[in-house]
């Protein structure tokens, strides 16, 4: 591949095809230009390092849960969606898990995304504070349970959708006035 056609896009291309086939272990800035067969430093141009790299990695698969959230009619459907979606990923690979604890989380990724999620859960009858806090708590039910339990995923599915369930109705409980307020 000349310099020319090389993009973030095409890197992150190839480095998910290297996460996949090998492992976390095997995404470097080096196996990336080795499998586009172009020098290492010409990566440089597009990605500032290997962190920069796996936080383009992390965003990838993420972007990857929301295309697929079904399009439910409520917020609670489209939330429930969401947690599963991300569930499923996470649990897909176990390297998932190890990228989510080691990519940067300094956001330059995230902002297009945090707004997909606030602009689907507002058009459903969400506030945009309720929106972000329910989304937040999501994020953090999922990948707090699939990185606690990491050799034991599939026997904790059935109590990982119990509480998916569980919290979302606590966010349908506080958003009626029935429960105690955040």
């Amino acid at each position: 591949m000349s310099f020319s056609k090389l993009s973030p896009s095409i890197i992150v291309d190839q480095a998910m095809q290297l996460f996949y086939a090998e492992g976390l272990q095997s995404v470097t800035l080096r196996k990336v230009a080795a499998a586009l067969k172009v020098n290492a430093a010409s990566l440089y141009w597009h990605v500032r390092d290997k962190d920069a790299l796996y936080g383009l990695l992390a965003e990838r698969i993420f972007r990857s849960c929301l295309a697929n959230v079904a399009p439910g009619e409520s917020w609670q459907g489209w939330l429930r969606s969401f947690g599963l979606a991300i569930w499923d990923a996470q649990i897909s690979h176990p390297d998932i898990r190890r990228l989510i604890l080691i990519a940067p989380a300094d956001g330059s990724n995230t902002p297009a995304s945090r707004e997909e999620i606030l602009g689907a859960l507002t058009a459903r009858g969400l506030e945009r504070a309720q929106a972000d806090m329910a989304q937040r708590s999501v994020q953090a039910l999922v990948t707090g349970w699939s990185i606690l339990n990491l050799g034991e995923i599939d026997r904790e599915q059935a109590s990982f959708r119990r509480s998916l369930e569980v919290l979302i109705a606590g966010w349908e409980a506080e958003i009626e006035g029935t429960g105690k307020t955040a």
